[in-house]
């Protein structure tokens, strides 16, 4: 349907836009070195994902944005993305299980063979991706069961069902309904949030609370480790970030102070060499043993630290060179021009950006309207300059006040015409740039939920199992009659 297809076509507008603001992390919270184009087609699919899951209880129209996302995968995106990033297993997952749900009997092929995909990823096929929990596996067997049953394979499709039901029992155990309200009301924490941390506490409550805050914080440090490699830039690649595991190895090896504070010279001479290495050990070595020997009208001095501020003028320079090519290319660091107590709703202010408004003004109005688009819109309005545009002079056509004569009636009744015609087209206009500044915004919101909401453990980990307990019912109920 055309409304599908232009929703996608501003999930692909919003992605190129926001492509620069968002992480895309690893389990361990590291950003992942994507190029522009596949970090674009990362989050297009993330967002037709979501799209999809969110339209799960209608398969027949979930069904084409999970396809579309797929595309997206398989186009765009290098191999090693999709065997080792668990979003593309669970992609596999959901494809299948609306399969399931539609009774798609022509897709059983391609159902299998995402399957033993998704199997892959969740297994960690490659060693860089652990092992997918037992909830996510509790689907993958149900799904294969059922696969295996339509192909008459009885046997396969027994020992599948079987793996499902005791996985399922095991975890629909471990968190009963009263523990889970519990830990919810002690905690302040979501509801799927205590149940995966049941789970993995095999239903101790004492340990799943201590799981939580430790989650808690965690979460917190990937937050600060993103935020510090934001603020020294990307490498010179320009898809990279400063490896910050790196930096302590660097100064070791060059003699410098170990420091993790970003005020210190020391870290700023080792975080520029990795951006300027590429994260590269021995190119760091390379490029300070060339500042070294190119330091310029300045002798060795035997002070060392003398030496390291020398030194370190001659990274700095190379990254200010760095710098300035990536701000010329779109690529650099985020103005952070407001007070530090105030931060600017990034989404929001796209928003406006895209509406023809200049950053600056962005910025202050979005400021005034504490991050609301609308208010911030209402705010422009009434702080418009006046239009003076006239100097006083009638608004009116020219053809009727041209040198103060008065047209004949064939004239004026063409031009007035035209007025109307000009008048219905702005109008139209405008509503459709209504249409599609409102798509856009809403394509914006769903990929910043995309992003911000814990998938994994929304949707699997933390999931009652509802569905899969009444499937395996039906299966075995079905299998009970048949014998």
């Amino acid at each position: 349907p055309q409304a599908k297809v232009s929703l996608i076509d501003s999930l692909r507008r919003a992605a190129g836009r926001l492509s620069r603001d968002f992480d895309v992390t690893d389990q361990s919270g590291n950003n992942v070195s994507m190029t522009p184009i596949e970090r674009k087609s990362f989050l297009t699919a993330l967002g037709l994902h979501r799209l999809g899951r969110q339209k799960s209880k209608h398969p027949s129209e979930s069904l084409p944005y999970l396809l579309q996302a797929d595309n997206e995968w398989n186009i765009n995106i290098a191999t090693q993305w999709r065997i080792t990033v668990d979003n593309y297993g669970l992609l596999q997952l959901d494809i299948s299980w609306t399969y399931l749900l539609l009774e798609s009997m022509d897709n059983l092929t391609d159902a299998m063979q995402r399957l033993e995909i998704a199997e892959r990823v969740f297994a960690g096929g490659d060693g860089q991706s652990g092992p997918a929990p037992a909830a996510v596996f509790c689907r993958l067997f149900l799904l294969q069961g059922a696969a295996y049953r339509y192909v008459g394979n009885v046997e396969k499709s027994r020992e599948r069902l079987d793996w499902a039901y005791a996985l399922c029992c095991s975890l629909r155990n471990v968190c009963e309904g009263a523990q889970v309200k519990r830990l919810v009301e002690a905690l302040t924490a979501e509801e799927f949030h205590v149940i995966s941390a049941l789970r993995r506490t095999n239903g101790n409550i004492d340990q799943a609370a201590a799981l939580i805050q430790e989650d808690a914080e965690q979460e917190a440090m990937k937050a600060e480790t993103r935020n510090k490699q934001h603020h020294l830039g990307l490498c010179q690649n320009k898809t990279d970030y400063v490896d910050l595991d790196m930096v302590g190895q660097v100064q070791t090896v060059l003699g410098l102070m170990c420091t993790s504070s970003l005020a210190d010279l020391d870290y700023q001479v080792s975080t520029g060499l990795l951006r300027l290495a590429n994260n590269d050990m021995q190119k760091c070595i390379d490029i300070y043993q060339d500042v070294e020997r190119n330091a310029e009208g300045v002798s060795r001095r035997f002070d060392i630290y003398q030496d390291v501020e020398q030194n370190a003028e001659g990274v700095s320079r190379r990254v200010r060179d760095l710098d300035r090519e990536l701000e010329w290319q779109g690529l650099g660091k985020k103005a952070r021009n407001l007070p530090i107590h105030f931060k600017v709703d990034e989404i929001a202010l796209a928003t406006l950006i895209s509406m023809g408004i200049d950053k600056p003004t962005a910025e202050r109005a979005l400021k005034q309207a504490d991050n609301n688009v609308e208010r911030a819109t209402s705010w422009l309005t009434s702080h418009q300059p006046n239009d003076d545009s006239h100097n006083g002079e009638s608004s009116l056509p020219s053809a009727i006040t041209n040198n103060g004569s008065i047209p004949n009636v064939a004239s004026l009744v063409h031009t007035v015409a035209t007025m109307v015609s000009n008048a219905g087209r702005d109008s139209k206009r405008a509503r459709i740039d209504k249409e599609e500044m409102e798509a856009e915004m809403m394509a914006e919101a769903q990929l910043k939920a995309s992003l911000q909401d814990h998938d994994l453990e929304k949707d699997y980990l933390g999931s009652k199992l509802d569905e899969e307990w009444a499937f395996l019912h039906k299966f075995r109920e079905e299998e009970s009659t048949n014998s």
